[in-house]
C-alpha cells in the first residue's frame, strides 16, 4: 500500500533529520532537539483510510483503543519537560 509506506517513510527521515540536526544544535548552541510522538491517537485522520460511512461505527472501538488528542499532547509534553530532556540530544520519545 503506497500510503503506509508514504508515513513510515516520511516519520523516518524527519526521525533520520532530528538525530542530525540535534547533535549540531547541541553542539553549537546548547540546545537539545528531540523526536516524539503521542502513540495512537483518536484523531480526523483515521476517516481517510476508510468508507465515510464506516467512520461513526468505529467511534466506540476508538474510545477503548486510543488516545484522545488531548491524553497525546500530553505525553509529548512529558518527554519535553523532564529532566532527561536536556541531558542528551537527538532521542525518540514514543507517547508511552
Amino acid at each position: 500500500v503506497p500510503q503506509t509506506s508514504a508515513y513510515s517513510d516520511s516519520k523516518r527521515a524527519l526521525m533520520l533529520w532530528t538525530s542530525v540536526r540535534a547533535q549540531s544544535l547541541a553542539f553549537k548552541g546548547g540546545l537539545f532537539c528531540h523526536c516524539a510522538t503521542p502513540g495512537m491517537v483518536d484523531s480526523d485522520l483515521g476517516r481517510h483510510t476508510m468508507s465515510p460511512w464506516l467512520w461513526p461505527l468505529t467511534k466506540p472501538l476508538r474510545l477503548l483503543l486510543l488516545r484522545s488528542s488531548a491524553e497525546g499532547a500530553l505525553s509529548v509534553a512529558h518527554h519535553a519537560l523532564t529532566p532527561a530532556a536536556t541531558s542528551c540530544f537527538g532521542r525518540y520519545a514514543d507517547g508511552q
